[in-house]
């Protein structure tokens, strides 16, 4: 999976920023940290986690009606820290670990797309 796949499915579902509330990003956030555990069991060489908080120094807003406005998802590894895992940018561009090859995006890829099989 790559990251055009998932932002093009986003896109044919017909969603928006409009359509993610916080209830959302905590499922996200919940997919995001089971990929990484299952990632961890056979890519020994990087061990990510997400991080507790939403982001560092960037802010994550929702809208007076509840939705989305801008959030990043951040993750920390075994030699990085606070790297974006998922980010919905104000301008609407998602964005999927643009530090990561294509191996080590894979679990923020899989559980973006589990995610959207459920909103």
């Amino acid at each position: 999976m790559r990251n055009e796949d998932c932002r093009q499915l986003f896109i044919n579902k017909g969603l928006t920023y409009k359509d993610i509330n916080k209830s959302k990003i905590v499922k996200l956030k919940e997919l995001i940290e089971i990929e990484l555990l299952e990632f961890g069991k056979t890519h020994t060489e990087i061990t990510m986690k997400l991080m507790k908080r939403g982001s560092k120094g960037k802010g994550c807003k929702f809208n007076d009606d509840g939705t989305l406005n801008k959030y990043f998802l951040m993750v920390n590894g075994s030699y990085f820290s606070d790297r974006e895992a998922i980010s919905f940018n104000q301008d609407g561009f998602i964005g999927f670990a643009g530090w990561a090859d294509s191996t080590n995006v894979q679990p923020m890829l899989i559980a973006f797309n589990k995610w959207l099989e459920i909103i």
